[in-house]
């Protein structure tokens, strides 16, 4: 389903065939459920589920850094944390920057977003929002 949807005719339509007879007022007139947008967070969430991809959104979240970095403090090889990181620039979480001979990677506007968005649903005693570690 795609487009804009009606509520008052789902409503009628549901009435109709006897399946909500009575329904709640709602607080919307028209919803739409683009599958553009559905896709693209499934994506998102589906490259989020990966642990080593959150630690590095984490991580990241707190400060820049190269990947020699998140290999030490992930205990990780480089080109694992390459890939994690790749498949993170591809979702447009993370960007590049140069710093003499080294990328440093940190968390674009959206990464951003993401990342307080995973972090701070979080209960305060696992690293929630009552964690001072974003900036």
């Amino acid at each position: 389903m795609g487009g804009v949807i009606r509520l008052s005719e789902v409503a009628r339509e549901l009435a109709r065939t006897g399946v909500c007879k009575d329904p709640p007022a709602l607080t919307a007139e028209e919803v739409s459920l683009p599958p553009e947008t559905i896709d693209r967070a499934a994506e998102t969430l589906a490259a989020l589920a990966e642990p080593n991809r959150l630690k590095i959104l984490y991580l990241l979240r707190q400060s820049s850094m190269p990947v020699c970095f998140l290999s030490y403090i992930l205990g990780l090889d480089r080109s694992l944390v390459s890939h994690h990181l790749a498949r993170l620039r591809a979702l447009g979480l993370v960007e590049i920057s140069r710093s003499g001979r080294y990328n440093v990677y940190s968390l674009s506007a959206a990464g951003r977003l993401w990342a307080d968005a995973v972090f701070s649903a979080l209960p305060a005693e696992i690293g929630g929002p009552a964690c001072s570690d974003s900036s």
